[in-house]
Formats: structure tokens, sequence, C-alpha cells
């Protein structure tokens, strides 16, 4: 059967808002500083998914579950160029985000826009525009806003006495129909002979991801980073699981997760790791990449000027070149 694949998003046609330039020098699409800025200190300034010799190396097959705009998608790009990416993110505007921070990037990633679970079907998806982060086929506006205002009391008096109006609109849901599949049968129709790093951040749905392996496809999987909410003793209950499976299990409970309730858990197959490194071996590593350099499209070149020049200096049309034309002498 066909796979089934990303709904094509012209870019920035859905994302809205101007490019925002993350510390490291790129631009994405996103939807507000607050979320960007605390995403990016938990994937590319504390590592957080590649913790406890969780590794990346090249040709390596990474499935990132609850992709939302894409971040860690960019990370594990740029720590390893030479990656095939599998991204997934079932929330329409999350979507058209991730796209675009994805496109003429990693060149060998290919983005869904569906949700992973236990079996085949529908469901409805919670989204926070205003803390798309949290949102989730089982999110609960009231318990993810009292999650998230733990978090700002572990962080002292001040924060604390702010959380309303921090919070303040950031769980205000919207609600999309969205198909749901079995993470085996996506691994049937693509072909897919290995899984070097499954990443899951599903809020709250991380057992039904993992319900969706088949017996057989667990064989395939060389590690797995979990995010994984504590709920009725599940981080014992996955650990155990993912033990009895042969692997490796660390778990993290610090800082902000333990006071929303949640932790890290990375788990590594030895045998796998063993096989995989002697691979990888008969290949160079390649240099890390570097900092992609700002994108610019029509839109966000006009806004620019728009900010810089009079109304009348604003030109009226753009257009866009491949190359610079050449002379005959192949000057510019």
């Amino acid at each position: 059967p066909p796979v089934r694949e990303e709904r094509r998003v012209p870019y920035r046609e859905e994302t809205g808002g101007r490019p925002y330039r993350l510390p490291n020098g790129l631009y994405v699409e996103h939807f507000d500083k607050l979320q960007t800025d605390a995403l990016y200190r938990l994937i590319f300034e504390d590592d957080t998914y590649l913790q406890h010799h969780v590794d990346l190396r090249p040709g390596d097959c990474v499935v990132d579950v609850g992709a939302n705009i894409g971040l860690f998608s960019l990370h594990a790009w740029m720590r390893c160029p030479e990656i095939r990416l599998y991204a997934f993110e079932p929330a329409p505007p999350a979507f058209a985000k991730l796209r675009a921070n994805l496109e003429g990037r990693a060149t060998d990633a290919r983005l869904f826009e569906y949700a992973l679970g236990g079996a085949e079907g529908h469901a409805e998806f919670l989204f926070y525009p205003g803390m798309a982060g949290m949102s989730g086929l089982r999110a609960d506006p009231d318990g993810d806003r009292r999650l998230a205002r733990a978090v700002l009391n572990a962080h002292g008096t001040a924060v604390a006495t702010a959380a309303d109006t921090l919070l303040e609109g950031r769980f205000d849901a919207q609600t999309y129909g969205c198909e749901v599949r079995p993470l085996s049968a996506v691994i049937a129709e693509l072909g897919l002979e290995r899984i070097d790093l499954l990443k899951i951040d599903a809020e709250k749905s991380e057992e039904d991801v993992l319900d969706g392996i088949a017996n057989d496809d667990w064989s395939k999987i060389r590690q797995l980073v979990v995010e994984v909410h504590d709920i009725e003793g599940r981080v014992a209950r996955l650990a155990t699981q993912l033990e009895t499976r042969g692997f490796r299990v660390a778990v993290d409970t610090e800082d902000d997760l333990g006071a929303a309730g949640l932790a890290m858990l990375y788990a590594r197959h030895p045998a796998r790791d063993a096989e995989a490194a002697v691979s990888a071996s008969a290949t160079a590593q390649p240099p890390a990449v570097a900092v992609a350099a700002p994108r610019l499209s029509v839109p966000a070149l006009r806004e620019f000027l728009a900010g810089q020049l009079p109304a009348h200096m604003v030109p009226s049309v753009f257009v866009t070149l491949d190359a610079l034309p050449l002379l005959p002498n192949g000057k510019a």
C-alpha cells in the first residue's frame, strides 16, 4: 500500500509570524519566544535527548514521535547530517512549522501528519497554541495547567507569583481530528530494517506508542529516549518492560522534570550497539554541520525592509534566482 506521507504546506503559508533567530544563529518558525527558548535550552544546550551514551552515527535511522516544530529533528541533523529522519506530528499548526523548519535543511527527512498509537484508528488531538509542547491525544487543560504551575513554582517565589500572568490563555485548546497508526504498520510500509533512535515525546501517550510495536519489530530498535509521565508507576513499568527486552535503561527525574511529574527514560541495547559500532567503523565520521545560514523568503524580506525603509522605497516585486547571472568572461 502507498505510504501515508506528509501533506505539503508551502513555506510560511500556514505558519504566520516571522522567523525567530535561535541563540545558535538558526532561524525557525515557531509559536512564541517563551516556548521556543525553553525547548532550545532543553534540546540544544542541555542535550537532554542524547544523554547516557545515546548516540547518533552516519546512516542512522531516527524516528521522532511528537516532533512539534522540529527542534529535536534539527538538533539531531546538525549533530549527524547523514541520518535518515522520520518525524511525526499530528497537529496541523505544528506540522506546518515542522515542515518549514526542515525544508531545505535535512534533505533525507520524511514528515508525517498523523499520530502513533497502539492501533489503527482516528482520535481527537487537543492542541494548545500557547503551549504546543504539552498538546496531545490525552491532553487535559486543567491538569496540564497544574503541571505547568508546578514547574513555575519550582523556580522560586518571584516566578510563582507571576504564574497566573505567564500561563494566561496558554491552555486555550483547539481540537483536530487525526489519524492514529501503530509504529509497526509504518515500519512495514516504509520497509525500515532498523531504528537506531526512537525518540518519543507524546504527552501521556508514550505507552500507546510502545504498544504499537509488534514483537518482531523490537529486534530492529537499538536505542530509545522517552519522555514519560509518571502516572501510576508508569516509569518503573516501562523501564522493566525494556529491560526484559534486553535494553540497558537509565532514568532521569532532575530539575523541571521532577516538578512536572516527568522522567526521561534512556534505553540502549548492548548487542545492537556493538553491531552498529562495527558497521559505523567502516565509515569516516563527517564533520559537524555548520549552522545553517538564515533562510530568506520573499514575505520575510518584505517584512524586514518595511521596518527599515519608507513605504515608497520597499520594492513591490522580488525575484529569486538560483544563482547570479554571469558575463561571458565568468564575472558577475
